[in-house]
């Protein structure tokens, strides 16, 4: 990542604020893709996901897994979705965003 030409969202992104409607739309992207192929990061934390202008990155891979039974990939993505939103504080804009736009744990 010490090349890559982009920000975490972490830096990226204001908690008052839900996300400009480019990377809004490109996490919904990336988070349906996710879900419909029941894949799962692991350490889902903002910094490990980052705005390449266009798209959202992911980094850290180490425990990004793809999952056969349906009860494991969703409490995986519950944990997942947890740590993501634990980013930001509870009742912000950002956080409300978020849970409403995030598939459903």
């Amino acid at each position: 990542t010490d090349y890559c030409d982009s920000v975490n969202i972490a830096k990226l992104l204001q908690p008052s604020l839900p996300p400009p409607p480019d990377v809004g739309a490109a996490i919904c992207r990336l988070f349906a893709q996710l879900a419909s192929y029941r894949l799962t990061h692991g350490d889902l934390k903002a910094s490990n996901l980052l705005w390449a202008g266009s798209a959202i990155e992911l980094i850290d891979l180490d425990a990004f897994c793809a999952h056969r039974v349906e009860a494991t990939f969703q409490r995986a993505w519950r944990s997942d979705r947890v740590r993501l939103l634990a980013n930001w504080p509870v009742k912000s804009a950002l956080h409300c965003w978020l849970e409403d736009n995030l598939p459903p744990a």
